[in-house]
């Protein structure tokens, strides 16, 4: 399944009871501490899927993890319903005694950490598809957190995969939360995760009890497309400084490549000061209105 065409969540998707022993696995997709992501077949309808799979030990050591899990699953099954073209889907859960299964979208693509510019623009990544990439990501936060009121929480380029028509998908909602949503369980401002190159300053820096809002998955955000705009030696992305001390280092993003209102606008969205930090549906009103604002989708 690509992602520009993925099967749409059904009740009668997948047998009932489902095992891991209805699916081939093709493959690893990835690999953490306590489980891996598999890329696999779906032996009733041939359909691939990516799953989840995480060691069922991995409770025993950490149990604050089964409320994580249980916002994870259902932020995924919110969204799904919502379809959302730029946010990966979750179709299915089940487990056994060794794991626990999530069943989800496969997206065809590329992360954004291993996106390279070419020879000709001296590394850097064509401002064009950087303007695409920075419009698709406001549509899908202003979706996040004014229609589903979700915090991210853990924006950054290898959580977002760029297909062969330039769209993204957002991936990776293991740290994610609700601001706001009837059930407390799924409502949490306690983290303190997250990749410390891309973490806003109010997390960092907030005094007991943390105070943060919506905002901490812009100033995420424009970090991340701060490092797609700033090659180092070899093409590979030149990440932010991380924090020292109590104050984030200053990471002047100047070049002489991208035009200049692109790169002030982009600083605007890492802003440390919460306050001057546009929302999501904010930034993406005062990009498209920018007079050099134009998306080439082509």
């Amino acid at each position: 399944m690509s992602a520009s065409n993925p099967p749409q969540p059904n009740q009668n998707q997948f047998k009932t009871p489902i095992s891991i022993k209805d699916f081939d696995i093709l493959g690893e997709l990835g690999r953490g501490a306590f489980g891996s992501i598999y890329k696999a077949k779906y032996k009733i309808n041939g359909e691939i899927y990516a799953i989840k799979a995480k060691r069922q030990d991995y409770y025993k050591k950490y149990p604050d993890a089964e409320i994580d899990d249980l916002r994870e699953k259902e932020i995924l099954y919110d969204i799904t319903k919502k379809n959302h073209p730029h946010v990966i889907k979750l179709y299915a859960d089940f487990q056994d005694d060794e794991y626990k299964y999530l069943v989800m979208e496969f997206c065809e693509g590329k992360t954004l950490n291993t996106l390279r510019g070419n020879e000709q623009n001296k590394g850097y990544i064509d401002q064009n598809l950087v303007i695409n990439i920075l419009t698709q990501l406001l549509e899908t936060l202003s979706f996040l957190h004014d229609n589903c009121h979700i915090m991210h929480r853990d924006i950054k380029p290898d959580n977002i995969i760029l297909d062969q028509n330039n769209n993204i998908k957002l991936l990776s909602f293991g740290l994610s939360a609700y601001l706001e949503n009837p059930n407390p369980k799924l409502v949490s401002k306690k983290s303190l995760k997250g990749a410390r190159n891309f973490v806003a300053p109010e997390i960092i820096f907030s005094p007991q009890p943390l105070n943060y809002d919506y905002k901490i998955d812009i100033f995420s955000l424009g970090f991340t497309i701060y490092s797609l705009m700033n090659p180092s030696a070899g093409g590979k992305l030149n990440l932010p400084q991380e924090t020292k001390g109590r104050e984030r280092i200053d990471n002047n993003l100047v070049n002489t490549f991208y035009d200049v209102w692109l790169i002030d606008f982009v600083k605007l969205l890492y802003e440390n000061d919460r306050e001057k930090r546009p929302t999501a549906a904010a930034a993406l009103e005062l990009l498209k209105k920018n007079p050099n604002y134009k998306l080439d989708t082509k």
